[in-house]
């Protein structure tokens, strides 16, 4: 058996414990050793992602090498299987005092046996005196139940494992027995079902998210069109209120540069503010939601930064997940706890793109001109050198009421007829919408700067690293957006 097979056939044995049938003739049990299956196995065992094939002999679980039985006791919980194509296997005997000879069936399982007779009261009334025979038919998802084959003493389930959520229902039926010599014509067979539930993602998992500064100056994500969360079951039975996967966004990443462009080298607090440099925040969306909108943390800092994010699917019960898998090493105490989960089914929707966070008014951080107060006549060169503190969506140039096609500082235009004054200014539109202005006027007597600057800006330090960060902060900038409003998009 290969060891994908074998994988899969582990996973589905975790979640069944030996008393997964409550019906008092017998259980069906999905954790059979080598002995029990009457034989000799290859089984894989996963440590950390890597495999290795053993033989499964004695007393082994050959379903589950890896794991543990889980503590429920009452059944068969929903697993997550990988996407392999082919049709691993799973095993499991068949527990019940009707399959032995001069076992004590039990007046529960037999209550409409034949009562035995007076000389028989010496031994039990309900002596099992021919033992029984079983055998079984399985039903995948809503197809119709067919026969099921054997491997030594062992049931064998073989697929087809479906994508999606599903089940399996297993019947095993014994007949053949005698209880006290008689043939019991009221319970010439016995029935046993069990359902088998498995999650079998088709993809990775998917959400568009839309990243949004605007409506409440607040860093805010909004999250639809996300894979919704899958139930966890027990024997078939959704239990209430418990899932087995939820999906989970992450949005990471570092300050590289604050608005007035200075460059910040580490993802740290700024020592000055206390005002974290970095994101790593974790967002679970409700369960029942079908889309969600979580706002970040306010003393995260403005400027820009290099941001990551990426949409998962998170469970608490790591054991019946497969591989590959990873443990959440959550170093922020950002968004919600999630420190020590299951992650699967990771889609990464942005890779270190440049997006810019602001909170504050655009202002003008720095005006001039190499002809502020020198005289000027038609057809000089003037530079204008300016400079905006905010995220820029925009800016636009002005001489006059032309709009001229270049508007990047320092700009160097031609003067227009000195005898009468103009203007020159520049126009910024912040990721809002909002505008700032910076505007100049010129006449023969030189440049006159209208908008006064706002002055320095304080430049963010990094000096000290009193909490540490779980996001790179060696990456470059540029990579592909400057904006107010980022749609991401994957289905």
């Amino acid at each position: 058996m290969s060891g994908r097979r074998i994988l899969l056939a582990r996973l589905l044995a975790l979640a069944a414990v030996t008393t997964a049938v409550a019906d008092p003739c017998g259980t069906l049990d999905f954790f059979p050793t080598a002995d029990a299956i009457n034989a000799v196995l290859n089984r894989t065992v996963s440590i950390n992602g890597t495999y290795s094939s053993e033989v499964c002999t004695g007393d082994m679980v050959c379903n589950a090498p890896v794991f543990h039985k889980p503590p429920q006791e009452d059944g068969l919980l929903t697993v997550v299987l990988p996407t392999w194509a082919e049709a691993p296997k799973v095993y499991f005997t068949v527990n019940s005092p009707l399959l032995t000879a001069g076992a004590d069936a039990g007046a529960t399982c037999c209550a409409e046996c034949t009562p035995a007779t007076a000389r028989r009261l010496l031994s039990s009334m309900y002596d099992v005196t021919t033992a029984g025979a079983w055998s079984y038919t399985v039903a995948y998802g809503s197809a119709s139940a067919t026969a099921g084959s054997k491997l030594g003493s062992a049931g064998v389930l073989s697929g087809p494992w479906v994508e999606g959520d599903n089940c399996a229902t297993v019947t095993v039926t014994i007949d053949g027995f005698q209880v006290n010599n008689v043939v019991q014509a009221n319970l010439s067979t016995v029935t046993l079902v069990q359902k088998v539930c498995w999650y079998k993602p088709s993809s990775q998992a998917t959400a568009s998210i839309t990243l949004d500064m605007c409506d409440n100056q607040r860093f805010t994500v909004n999250i639809s069109d996300m894979t919704m969360p899958v139930p966890l079951k027990l024997n078939g039975t959704v239990l209430d209120g418990q899932f087995i996967l939820r999906p989970v966004v992450q949005v990471y990443g570092n300050l590289f540069m604050s608005l007035d462009g200075t460059v910040v080298e580490e993802a740290t607090f700024d020592a000055n503010s206390d005002t974290p440099n970095f994101i790593n925040h974790y967002i679970m969306p409700d369960l029942n939601a079908t889309s969600w909108s979580d706002i970040l943390p306010e003393d995260v800092a403005e400027g820009y930064y290099n941001l990551s994010m990426k949409v998962f699917m998170m469970s608490d019960n790591g054991g019946l997940i497969a591989d590959p898998k990873n443990t959440i090493e959550q170093f922020d105490n950002y968004g919600n706890n999630v420190q020590g989960k299951t992650e699967v089914m990771s889609r990464q929707l942005l890779t270190y793109d440049v997006v810019g966070l602001q909170k504050s008014e655009s202002t003008v951080l720095d005006i001039s001109s190499d002809k502020t107060n020198i005289a000027i006549k038609t057809g000089d060169n003037i530079t204008f050198t300016w400079s905006f503190a905010g995220i820029m969506k925009k800016q636009e140039c002005y001489h006059d009421t032309e709009q001229l096609i270049s508007c990047t500082s320092p700009l160097v235009v031609a003067a227009k007829n000195t005898s009468s004054q103009h203007t020159f200014r520049v126009v910024f539109t912040d990721m809002c919408g909002k505008e700032a202005e910076a505007k100049y006027t010129y006449s023969a007597t030189g440049v006159t700067v209208v908008t006064p600057a706002a002055g320095d800006v304080t430049p963010v330090t990094t000096t000290t690293r009193p909490k540490s960060s779980a996001v790179a902060a060696t990456v470059s900038f540029g990579m592909s957006l400057l904006g107010g409003l980022l749609v991401v998009a994957i289905l």
